[in-house]
């Protein structure tokens, strides 16, 4: 059985505006989310287009949630690092959307097509800082990443959170990113480009685009081709009785 929010509610958005995830200690504040991306954020899906079926409201209709886990639940959870922890709070994210949005959902395998995140070269950019780590082996100031339109600031992340945060950007056609740089291990870095939402790079940018410069400052590159994508499958859902 999956474990629950000890508090949550659920309400319509208040307006309009982007969508904001905040967790603060052992609260969850989420305002302004469509079903869907409740769904993939909950099941540690990259797009939008992994999200499968359903109906069409769940890619309209915006909520407000406000959740709290349980004393013993946080304290429990709060000694979890990395993929454990993560794979716990989608567990918390997971029940919370069965019960308070009847959600079933059955997960699958299919043929899509994909971005695979590859080196460049022969060899990483040095760009791409190896992260120094703690006795234990996992970085020693932690796992940080700050994406904002233009740029990322990161530190302790994989390459494989890097094609995490490539995924569903407008700049790749919104595809899943799957890396396959065959980089291990934890690494710093600092990104600048000229956002442009799909549309091409405006002539007056005076940063590169994503493409070029993932090529250009980090020595990687994107390939589009046909892969395995995890997608869920939307069996049930219904509209939630708000608080």
């Amino acid at each position: 059985m999956l474990p629950g929010f000890e508090v949550a509610t659920v309400k319509p958005a208040k307006g309009g505006g982007h969508e904001n995830w905040n967790v603060d200690s052992n609260w969850t504040r989420i305002e302004n989310a469509k079903m869907v991306d409740l769904i993939r954020d909950s099941y540690g899906l990259g797009t939008d287009a992994q999200v499968v079926d359903g109906p069409d409201w769940l890619r309209t209709e915006r909520f407000d949630v406000a959740a709290k886990v349980g004393e013993a639940e946080y304290a429990r959870e709060s000694k979890l690092t990395g993929k454990a922890g993560e794979e716990a709070y989608q567990g918390l994210m997971q029940s919370f959307l069965k019960e308070r949005f009847g959600l079933v959902v059955v997960r699958e395998t299919r043929k899509e097509p994909i971005h695979a995140l590859l080196l460049q070269g022969t060899a990483a950019s040095t760009a791409l800082r190896p992260t120094a780590l703690g006795p234990d082996g996992t970085p020693l100031h932690g796992r940080h990443s700050m994406g904002r339109m233009g740029s990322f600031e990161c530190s302790g992340v994989t390459m494989e959170d890097l094609a995490g945060m490539l995924s569903n950007k407008f700049e790749l056609e919104q595809l899943w990113v799957h890396d396959e740089t065959g980089l291990k291990g934890y690494y710093d870095f600092s990104r600048k480009y000229a956002p442009d939402r799909g549309k091409g790079v405006a002539a007056d940018a005076t940063d590169p685009g994503l493409v070029d410069a993932l090529r250009e400052q980090l020595g990687l590159r994107v390939k589009k081709q046909v892969g395995d994508v995890p997608v869920v499958v939307v069996k049930e859902l219904r509209r939630p009785d708000f608080d």
